[in-house]
């Protein structure tokens, strides 16, 4: 074995997620197209420090020349941070190599190189002898190697981002999915993070290859929905018009959902709603912020927010209607410019009245510290946060003690809304302050919207995975947390879908 990955996706609440470690399977299909074999195991942070090292002794052989950590969120746990550092001891001429978005997701791992951003690329040099280029990231008082391969290793654009699961990776018929059409966005948005914006080319995975994917899985695991990773994935409407060709002509239903730019639907000039329901794109995630429209306009968002909304019930009703299935949700900021709590209010009152068969997603403004983040995760908002009017506070100035109460019994959303309400103390992000509000005040009505509205309310679509994986259907999808029962499925059903992938990992 040439390469063994071992991946995680991170929590839902207080559970490990259901969803693939995508990232990893992505390399692995990547590597294995020039002829090296790797092995990914997923799901890494629910098996025990030793469940893990003896799998990974077993998968090493005389080839093996790296082993890798990644996921897109945090998989610096303990019990990953001391297998690094046994199998470094063990095995010292093995590479051990992280990979995620930021440096922080993985920094306290024992590793020789840190990659962050998509690492096909720095991957395939370093399986092929090279020494990769790399900044030095200072943690814990330690110099890291950290491989920013947007700048070094560029995986974009790239016209194939198939990928190849394979029988070892024992997938389900009711799992969902992730795949990529492209990457990059077209859009430059003042708060966004992602470092590849202001994308102008089509460089849109080809639909024959789009095909391929969607009849492998389906032939080969029974696979019939999706997330789409896009940053934006109505940023063309060419591009939605070619995928949903390939969706008619298939000879099974397809569904999927990803980011959709709502102010672009309003768009007379485009016919984006009928071919995004061709093509069963009905779950769909909205940026929208605020509905504010001075907030809005503020940080690079268009559209008049009264038309927004109107559209919105407009595709919530169309897409039901042709495709039998929709959900919605519509992410929000508190604490972007111009915002006031009672603008603030104003929205919490609409989604509450309009948007309950559907979902939202709510937190407080964090403006990452220029100081602190590394270059490659700086926004033009973080880089000039005082020219809208915000400052740096000290936390003690602005906390406070009163702490609104929870509502409802969802032990989850109650922790949640509560992680909000912590004192920043980390070095990584500005405590600010503006003439409306501060981080408290938009931290406690985040908190006080999970901790009051949420149970009324659906799941976010990209954590469908989390429901469906274990038999439910995509119309208990429409259902409320309340009706659900939960913010989660019960703890007991996921332990025993991660239990028998486990079981056959490690038999």
């Amino acid at each position: 074995m040439d390469v063994i990955l071992l991946g995680s996706n991170g929590n839902h609440y207080s559970s490990p997620s259901l969803n693939r470690a995508t990232g990893s399977h992505r390399i692995a299909s990547y590597l294995r197209r020039h002829n090296y074999t790797v092995d990914v195991l997923d799901f890494v942070t629910h098996f025990s420090e030793e469940e893990l090292y003896s799998y990974i002794l077993r998968k090493i052989t005389s080839d093996t020349k790296v082993i890798g950590f990644g996921g897109t969120f945090f998989i610096a746990t303990p019990e990953i941070v001391n297998i690094s550092k046994r199998i470094k001891k063990k095995y010292p001429n093995i590479l051990i190599i992280t990979g995620s978005q930021t440096f922080e997701n993985t920094a306290n791992i024992q590793a020789d190189y840190y990659i962050v951003g998509y690492g096909e690329v720095a991957m395939l040099k370093l399986l092929q002898g090279e020494d990769l280029k790399y900044s030095i990231t200072i943690n814990d008082s330690k110099s890291k190697k950290t491989v920013f391969t947007l700048h070094d290793y560029p995986s974009f654009p790239m016209k194939d981002l198939s990928i190849d699961f394979t029988e070892n990776d024992y997938i389900n018929e009711n799992e969902t999915l992730t795949l990529e059409c492209s990457r990059g966005c077209i859009f430059r948005c003042k708060f966004c993070t992602y470092p590849i914006l202001g994308v102008r080319d089509d460089h849109t995975v080809d639909a024959e290859i789009f095909s391929d994917n969607l009849k492998r899985n389906y032939d080969k695991w029974g696979i019939t929905s999706y997330n789409i990773a896009d940053e934006t994935f109505n940023d063309y409407p060419d591009k939605i018009r070619k995928y949903a060709d390939v969706v008619e002509k298939l000879p099974f239903d397809v569904n999927f959902g990803g980011y959709i730019r709502a102010d672009l639907m309003t768009n007379k000039n485009r016919d984006d709603l009928e071919h995004l329901a061709r093509m069963r794109f009905n779950s769909h995630f909205y940026g929208i912020e605020s509905f504010n429209y001075e907030s809005a306009k503020s940080i690079g968002k268009g559209g008049d927010p009264e038309y927004i909304k109107d559209k919105l019930l407009e595709v919530d009703e169309y897409m039901r209607k042709q495709t039998g299935f929709y959900q919605g949700l519509i992410a929000l900021i508190a604490g972007l410019p111009h915002e006031t709590m009672n603008t603030l209010d104003d929205t919490i009152k609409w989604v509450n009245k309009y948007w309950r068969n559907n979902s939202v997603q709510m937190y407080p403004l964090m403006i990452p510290n220029p100081n602190k983040m590394h270059e490659n995760i700086h926004s033009v908002f973080s880089n000039s946060y005082q020219d809208y009017g915000y400052e740096s506070v000290e936390p003690d100035d602005i906390w406070s003690d009163d702490i609104p109460i929870c509502q409802h019994n969802f032990k989850e959303f109650e922790f949640f809304g509560k992680s909000f309400l912590t004192k920043s103390v980390s070095e990584y992000t500005i405590t600010w302050s503006n003439p409306n509000m501060n981080l408290f005040d938009a931290s406690r009505r985040v908190a006080e919207f999970y901790f009051n509205d949420i149970v009324n309310f659906g799941e976010n679509p990209f954590h469908f995975n989390e429901w469906t994986a274990l038999g439910y259907t995509l119309e208990d999808m429409n259902k409320s947390y309340m009706d659900l029962g939960g913010a989660a499925p019960s703890l007991e059903k996921k332990i025993k879908y991660l239990n028998d992938y486990k079981a056959k990992k490690l038999s």
